[in-house]
């Protein structure tokens, strides 16, 4: 079973800077703070209205950290041609503020164009979805090599002690198979934190996960050195846990 990569978003800690006198705390100053402890990649979510992660942070972020750098953005044309600029390693398409995944299928025309010209300036373009099959062959369909299934359901689930019972445990078993087997790229992101990782991270098909909230949470209390150090501990052994059986 490959290494499962983390990601960090730290675009959690903009909103504490919307409610300060000063320009803090400076998200991109995070960043180093975040790879020391272990981070694979750092995200940043660009939204339309700039609310929390405005332009200058990912410019500087993509000028410090090119190689590990990904953008969060919506399909709009504003947000499409700041990111070309920009020319960041990776790209992830999401809602503009949604806890649900995008509805490519929906958007089917709009997403491959959209692709084909982030994938034209170099960039590793992928979406972030609901783990269900038809989202799947549509990311397919549009040149998409790199899903991100939405788990925030399950973690709702989780916080109920129902874990891998849920069904919603099932969908993301399902999806996250069948994205494998289509030779994508799939990964993970929505409310995970550091105990309903545990079963998600036993998912030979997944090789990366993205967490913000619950890392910059834990951050306030021990560091976020030590926050990230400790979700790459738990990743790694439900890891070998699952590979000893």
């Amino acid at each position: 079973m490959k290494k499962m990569l983390l990601g960090v978003d730290v675009s959690a800690v903009a909103r504490l800077r919307v409610h300060g006198i000063y320009d803090t705390p400076d998200p991109v100053t995070l960043i180093q703070l975040a790879q020391t402890g272990g981070a694979d990649f750092v995200t940043m979510h660009l939204t339309l209205d700039r609310c929390y992660i405005h332009d200058r942070d990912v410019r500087l972020a993509r000028e410090l950290n090119h190689a590990t750098f990904n953008i969060a953005i919506a399909p709009h044309e504003e947000l499409l041609a700041l990111t070309l600029a920009l020319a960041p390693q990776s790209v992830c398409l999401i809602p503009e503020n949604s806890g649900v995944g995008l509805n490519i299928v929906e958007m089917c025309p709009i997403i491959e164009q959209f692709s084909r010209k982030l994938s034209d300036s170099d960039c590793n373009v992928g979406v972030f979805i609901e783990p269900d099959p038809a989202q799947i062959h549509c990311a397919l369909e549009c040149g998409i090599k790199r899903v991100i299934l939405n788990t925030t359901e399950y973690a709702k689930e989780s916080a109920r002690d129902c874990f891998s019972s849920n069904e919603y445990f099932n969908k993301i078993v399902t999806a996250a198979q069948l994205a494998y087997d289509c030779n994508l790229q799939v990964g993970a992101m929505g409310g995970l934190d550091y105990h309903n990782i545990q079963d998600i991270a036993k998912l030979a098909p997944l090789s990366f996960v993205e967490i913000g909230h619950s890392i910059i949470s834990r951050s306030i209390i021990c560091g976020l050195s030590q926050a990230v150090s400790t979700m790459k501990a738990a990743i790694s052994t439900a890891r070998n846990n699952e590979l000893s059986k």
